[in-house]
């Protein structure tokens, strides 16, 4: 009993010594720059309305013509629902403008900033009434 006991204890010990890392970890935005913001518009090629993150993959044109995918990572559901999304917002196919704060080593996507739909319907940063500050601006 006191061996389970002592393992219960280092168990609990190990995590509470991780857990502030792998925390940092998951919510650090390091990798976006918050001093840039690109707009593409573009085709909806998924929406994965899931947590820890909500993800928007949007298919636009590239500088060379061709066609690019830019991955933006959004928050977790709760919050993207605060700002008036749902997991029926956007399906594949739908035309939409997304801002983002892009990747610091220049890889295609980002940091998701707002969007506007093609019936015109804002969300994010783009809409007045659900705006947040950018990351690393507050």
């Amino acid at each position: 009993m006191k061996h389970i006991k002592s393992c219960g204890i280092v168990a609990i010990a190990v995590l509470a010594s991780i857990a502030p890392v792998v925390a940092q970890a998951h919510h650090s935005h390091a990798m976006f720059d918050p001093t840039k913001t690109v707009e593409v518009q573009g085709t909806v090629k998924a929406f994965n309305f899931a947590n820890p993150h909500v993800f928007l993959f949007l298919v636009g044109t590239g500088q060379d013509g061709a066609p690019v995918t830019y991955p933006v990572e959004m928050s977790f559901i709760q919050n993207m629902m605060r700002q008036g999304m749902k997991a029926s917002t956007f399906k594949a196919g739908d035309k939409v403008t997304v801002s983002f704060n892009p990747y610091r080593d220049g890889r295609m996507g980002g940091s998701y900033r707002g969007a506007v739909d093609s019936r015109g319907m804002k969300y994010g940063s783009l809409n007045p009434d659900t705006a947040q500050p950018a990351r690393g601006a507050e």
